[in-house]
C-alpha cells in the first residue's frame, strides 16, 4: 500500500522496494561484461531468466560477433561499441525502459554523442506507403523533403546542425555547488563550468 499512501508516509509501515530484482539482475550482468567475465552461464542466471519472462529467445554467447549488430552505437571517441558489450546494454535499455536510468546510464558508458547528438530515425518508407496510410500523410506534411521517394522518416530535427545544440563533454560531471566550494577552499569546479 505504500503507493497509495504516499501522503501518509509516516503511518505506513510496509516497505518499499528501492531495488527491483531485474536491475539487480542487469547490473550483474554488466558487470561480468565489463569484468570480461560474462560467459554462456552468467547469460543463463541473468538474462535469460528476464527473456523467459517475457517468452523471449535466449541470448547465446557464441552467437554474437562482429556481424551480430552491426548498426551498433560508437563511444565518444568514434570506436563501435563491442557486440557483446553492447548486446548486454541494449537488454538494460529494454528491461529498465521508463524507470529513469537512461540519463546516467549513457553518461556512464561514455556514448552521449551518440545517444544525444544523433539524429533519430523513424520508420523506413517509401512515398506510395506515404499515400495510402492517411495517418501518415499528416503525420509528413511538415517535413522539408516532400519529394521522398524512399528513406526514413525524420521526427526530430538534426540536434547538432538544426537546433545548434547537443552534447557537450562537461554534462559527463555535475557541475559543484559554488557554495561548498565557498566552505571548502580545497574544491575545484569541474571542467567546463
Amino acid at each position: 500500500m505504500w503507493d497509495e499512501n504516499y501522503n501518509l508516509k509516516w503511518l505506513n509501515i510496509v516497505d518499499k522496494p528501492i531495488f527491483k530484482v531485474e536491475e539487480a539482475i542487469l547490473n550483474y550482468a554488466e558487470a561480468m561484461v565489463e569484468l570480461g567475465e560474462f560467459t554462456q552461464l552468467v547469460a543463463d542466471g541473468s538474462i535469460n531468466k528476464l527473456r523467459d519472462r517475457a517468452g523471449v529467445g535466449h541470448l547465446v554467447v557464441s552467437g554474437i560477433d562482429d556481424t551480430f549488430d552491426p548498426n551498433r552505437p560508437k563511444d565518444d571517441n568514434g570506436n563501435k561499441i563491442d557486440p557483446l558489450t553492447w548486446e548486454v546494454r541494449r537488454e538494460r535499455i529494454i528491461e529498465l525502459m521508463g524507470e529513469g536510468f537512461g540519463f546516467y546510464d549513457v553518461r556512464r558508458w561514455l556514448c552521449a554523442y551518440w545517444f544525444v547528438n544523433h539524429q533519430q530515425n523513424g520508420m523506413w518508407t517509401n512515398r506510395e506507403e506515404l499515400q495510402s496510410t492517411e495517418g501518415f500523410v499528416n503525420l509528413t506534411s511538415g517535413l522539408k523533403d516532400v519529394a521522398l521517394t524512399e528513406g526514413y522518416i525524420y521526427l526530430w530535427s538534426d540536434p547538432i546542425k538544426a537546433e545548434g545544440k547537443g552534447w557537450d563533454d562537461k554534462y559527463y560531471l555535475y557541475q559543484v555547488p559554488t557554495d561548498e566550494i565557498v566552505l571548502n577552499s580545497d574544491l575545484m569546479q569541474n571542467p567546463g563550468y
